[in-house]
């Protein structure tokens, strides 16, 4: 674990109030805000990986959010995941350009490596995907420090994106340590994030829109029926659709031609679903790829797997869509077991699930694993869990 930064300041730039870093600029250089000036490409989590354009008035944003809500120069950020993610490269410039210091490691995450690093005092802030929150917590070998000794030292901050955090990970991490853990949502196709947890913005949502994006909830495909386009109630699922400056341009092809992203209003539909509150704070419920319909019904996962984590026998659950010749889809749950819970079989958690869900949601088949499988950047890969049981399983069992 290495800390490195902050920035040295320019001597022979002058300061301006709307630099990128507050401070340095370069004479002479006169840009198009909007010219493309970076390439990102995305995880690949639901799709083959796109080249992205970034502009610099969009990263000028991202790195101006960051500064403002999130870090000082007398900070310390600890940032356990990696660089080559969109998520990590631009926490990392941000947290330099505002002339913090940064705690990196070069090698593979290791949670109990990172729960000594933490104890130790000196970072300020932490950010990460949910998997890293969870297998911090999860650290409990002897020879390691307990995870609530990582709010001993000088920790004032928790901050996870990448995909939203379970419930009772978020309880369970504050109830350890004392800090809460507070979940922003963005995306490659905007340079960065685009809800955050903005003053005065409502505990396990994603928060409100950053400053210069415009959102809109709108109600879509299979469970729109008349309201199919229309901007959905509070409380009522949408799709989340952006619009602003920090909006890609579009994407790269193989011949370099540029396919915009967005439609002739300018507006980006993220894939991403979710409800707004009467704060307008937006809690996220899934991805519309993730939607299981099931002899016409509608289910999303994630109502699903709040449940089965309800289960005190249950670790961690993902729930997905597997094919049936009769439904269409049936609900599919993989279960990784709870070490230290009571033991739970196939129709124990069928059983819990009947008395908190309707019938069509209560998932068909069940499926024990060691662990889920995630991506190299972190994420549940849900496309892996879609496929045949993997060597790790211990059981599948099909209720009719």
């Amino acid at each position: 674990v290495r800390t490195i930064g902050p920035v040295p300041p320019a001597a022979d730039a002058p300061a301006t109030a709307d630099s990128p870093a507050g401070g340095a600029s370069w004479p002479g250089a006169e840009r198009d805000p909007r010219a493309p000036c970076l390439v990102m490409h995305t995880s690949g989590t639901t799709g083959s990986p796109r080249a992205l354009l970034q502009t610099e008035q969009a990263l000028h944003l991202t790195t101006r959010y960051w500064r403002h809500q999130h870090r000082t120069a007398d900070d310390v950020v600890a940032l356990p995941i990696p660089l080559a993610h969109t998520y990590g490269h631009l926490v990392a410039a941000a947290t330099l350009l505002a002339g913090a210091a940064l705690i990196v490691t070069p090698e593979a995450f290791d949670p109990r490596r990172w729960v000594a690093r933490l104890a130790r005092g000196g970072a300020t802030v932490l950010e990460g995907v949910p998997t890293v929150y969870a297998r911090l917590l999860a650290t409990d070998a002897p020879d390691a420090p307990a995870v609530a000794a990582v709010a001993a030292g000088r920790l004032r901050r928790c901050l996870s994106a990448g995909q939203q955090a379970p419930a009772e990970l978020r309880r369970s991490w504050e109830e350890n340590t004392g800090l809460p853990l507070l979940e922003s949502w963005g995306m490659t196709e905007l340079a960065g994030p685009g809800l955050g947890p903005l003053p005065g913005t409502c505990p396990g949502s994603a928060g409100a829109p950053v400053p210069g994006l415009e959102i809109r909830l709108v109600v879509t495909g299979h469970n729109g029926g008349d309201r199919d386009g229309m901007t959905a109630e509070p409380g009522e699922v949408g799709e989340l659709w952006v619009r602003g400056p920090q909006v890609t341009p579009g994407h790269r092809t193989g011949t370099w031609n540029l396919v915009p992203v967005c439609d002739e209003q300018g507006w980006l539909r993220t894939g991403d679903l979710g409800v707004r509150d009467e704060h307008g704070c937006v809690t996220l419920t899934g991805r519309s790829k993730d939607v299981i319909i099931t002899h016409g019904y509608t289910v999303h996962p994630a109502e699903v797997e709040a449940e089965l984590r309800g289960h005190p026998g249950v670790a961690d659950v993902a729930v997905v869509g597997r094919a049936d010749p009769e439904r269409g889809e049936v609900p599919h749950a993989v279960v990784v077991a709870d070490p230290g819970g009571p033991a739970v079989s196939v129709e124990e958690l069928r059983e819990h699930c009947r008395g908190r869900l309707a019938r069509y949601k209560v998932p068909r088949t069940v499926e024990f694993v060691r662990r889920l499988p995630v991506s190299a950047t972190g994420k549940l890969d849900r496309a892996a869990l879609r496929g045949p049981a993997t060597a790790t399983t211990t059981t599948m069992v099909r209720e009719g």
